[in-house]
């Protein structure tokens, strides 16, 4: 019954006994590591995993020392596949005996490829912040820009406008042409922050469609009065003047 429950689970479950062999493997466990249960069984943990590139003794080591662990994004490499888990162990007792522990594991590949795509992205649109003149930037905002790409793209512009020592900087719209209220509350956390850091914030280009949704969503860029323009070249003839 334990075992077909075990077998159920969403998560792969590998445990041993006092002695570091295995005596179960459930299904989920088998898929995540590309292994059978049937050649496990009775070797120790150290001697069937080692084979796996990046294998981790924390089990072993749970056992050891009689002490719990969790780790997260570890990565395994099986057949020249990586695969990137989170993962905690957990000591069996009997009264007061030690007789096993067991390592749960949770397959977190996906998100994380996809955590380092978006941090991929975000670093090239950040790195797109353009100096057009002295202490001068312009950030030009893409289309593809969502909700998850949008919360890390500020971090990365303020730490670009820091290096780049950017007095003003245009955060430019024309490209987009389509907006939510998520974006909408980020952008506006991005130029209040910006702001707070003592760069001057103008936005040049928002499309009627978006200035509607951002009228409707109910938030209010916190742009000083004046300095939000329909075209780019108007930011930027103005700022030259006042150089002039």
């Amino acid at each position: 019954m334990l075992q077909q429950a075990l077998d159920r689970s969403d998560n792969g479950i590998y445990m041993i006994d006092k002695d570091y062999k295995t005596v179960f493997v459930n299904k989920k466990c088998e898929e995540m590591l590309n292994i059978k249960r049937e050649d496990a069984i009775g070797v120790h943990i150290d001697e069937f995993l080692s084979r796996i590139d990046g294998y981790r003794r924390f089990l072993s080591l749970s056992l050891e020392n009689r002490k719990e662990y969790e780790k997260s994004r570890f990565e395994y490499i099986w057949n020249g596949e990586t695969r990137i888990f989170t993962a905690k162990t957990r000591i069996l007792i009997d009264g007061d005996t030690i007789i096993g522990a067991y390592v749960e594991f949770i397959e977190v590949t996906s998100q994380v490829l996809k955590e380092r795509e978006l941090g991929r992205i975000i670093k090239e649109l950040s790195s797109n912040i353009i100096p057009v003149m002295d202490r001068i930037g312009v950030l030009p905002m893409q289309p593809t820009v969502g909700n998850d790409q949008i919360s890390l793209l500020t971090n990365y512009t303020l730490n670009r406008c820091s290096d780049l020592r950017i007095e003003h900087l245009i955060i430019d719209l024309t490209a987009v042409y389509s907006i939510n209220d998520s974006l909408v509350s980020e952008l506006t956390q991005l130029i209040a922050a910006l702001q707070l850091l003592g760069t001057e914030v103008y936005v040049s280009g928002i499309q009627p469609k978006v200035s509607a949704a951002i009228v409707s969503s109910g938030y209010a860029f916190p742009v000083k009065e004046g300095r939000t323009f329909a075209h780019l070249s108007q930011v930027l003839k103005e700022l030259g003047n006042d150089r002039s």
